[in-house]
């Protein structure tokens, strides 16, 4: 007999939604945190690029300038060791210009050996491979 069975059920709707706006309203809030953040190492990157790129532009100058002193320095000791041989300079004058043009040279290969360093280091940061 049908008119035996009772039949019901039970509707719950929240009003006014409100732990549901609180969790979009948090996914926003954590979506814009990303994007901030994306932003921010997008402007490390670039920053860690351009001074990278700086770094060897320095170094490409300084290695140009020492150059240039080691040429210089090849004629000091040239002309010292012609006065040398008039005997209008002594032993000791030659080595310290023998000296100092290898300290040049050793300095030289210095900036060389950062300048290659730094050009690794901007591949690097870069994310490109050379």
């Amino acid at each position: 007999n049908w008119q035996n069975y009772k039949l019901g059920f039970e509707f719950a709707f929240p009003l006014f939604i409100r732990a549901e706006r609180g969790k979009l309203k948090e996914v926003r809030i954590k979506q814009d945190q990303l994007r901030f953040e994306q932003v921010a190492t997008e402007r490390n990157i670039y920053n860690d690029v351009v001074k990278k790129y700086n770094d060897l532009n320095a170094y490409s100058k300084q290695i140009e300038l020492q150059s240039i002193n080691i040429s210089n320095q090849e004629l000091l000791l040239k002309g010292e060791l012609n006065k040398f041989e008039l005997g209008e300079s002594t032993l000791f004058v030659v080595n310290s210009r023998e000296n100092k043009l290898i300290e040049m040279r050793i300095k030289q290969e210095k900036l060389f050996t950062d300048y290659r360093k730094a050009l690794a280091e901007l591949y690097y940061k870069a994310g490109t491979k050379f």
